[in-house]
């Protein structure tokens, strides 16, 4: 699971892809556009380090 704050802060770092706002308090994804940036963080080998994920 990834903390919120990493998740914002790798949005700001140009990291991960920016959520779509639904109002001041929700956003959302695209599941085609994280399935997009999966796919090209494993073809560039520049997938997040994996220190930054807590796997349940």
């Amino acid at each position: 699971m990834v903390d919120r704050s990493t998740i914002k802060e790798w949005v700001k770092d140009g990291k991960f892809p920016p959520p779509n706002r639904l109002n001041e308090r929700s956003c959302i994804w695209s599941y085609a556009v994280i399935e997009s940036w999966i796919a090209q963080q494993q073809q560039t080998q520049d997938f997040i380090n994996n220190n930054d994920i807590d796997l349940i």
